[in-house]
């Protein structure tokens, strides 16, 4: 985020400020997911993750069942890549490409929620189909190893385009 404002030429000199107010918001619609005692509710990671996983089970049955068979599951590898919206996986550039589609995601999927507290909170279901765009891209590499292959692929996420993992997920 700061580096986003930072070379932000038009208001780069309230940088501080900026990328405070960025982040609160930021974590505003993520907060539900840093609350251990939502975890099992219908607003909490496990149900993210249970929402990537019938993606995949819907879109890609044979990797959801192989990912399955060699015990994989989903809590290993998607839910730092929820949790940090996939900031350790690509580099600045690629997750200002990320981060600009899932922040502008406004498609009939994503919906407001009811949080922990009175305010609603905006749940994006682009993070989800990135997530399932991510496996989508290494399918052959996962249906081809066992589970030290596929955690290695899944956790060291290899180099790609986020501007067609983007697309992909919104396709």
């Amino acid at each position: 985020i700061y580096y986003s404002f930072f070379h932000d030429v038009l208001e780069g000199h309230f940088v501080e400020a900026d990328s405070f107010w960025a982040l609160s918001a930021v974590m505003t619609e993520q907060r539900d997911i840093f609350c251990s005692n939502l975890d099992e509710s219908s607003i909490g990671m496990y149900a993210r993750l249970g929402v990537i996983q019938s993606l995949l089970e819907k879109l890609d049955p044979e990797v959801s069942t192989h990912l399955s068979k060699i015990g994989v599951k989903f809590d290993f590898f998607a839910l730092r890549w929820i949790m940090l919206l996939f900031a350790q996986e690509f580099d600045i550039p690629a997750i200002q490409v990320l981060w600009d589609a899932i922040f502008s995601d406004h498609s009939p999927g994503s919906r407001f929620t009811a949080g922990s507290t009175s305010s609603p909170v905006r749940e994006s279901l682009l993070v989800h189909y990135i997530a399932v765009a991510m496996i989508e891209k290494v399918r052959t590499a996962l249906l081809d190893g066992d589970f030290g292959d596929a955690m290695r692929n899944l956790k060291q996420y290899p180099p790609f385009d986020a501007r067609e993992i983007v697309e992909e997920a919104m396709h």
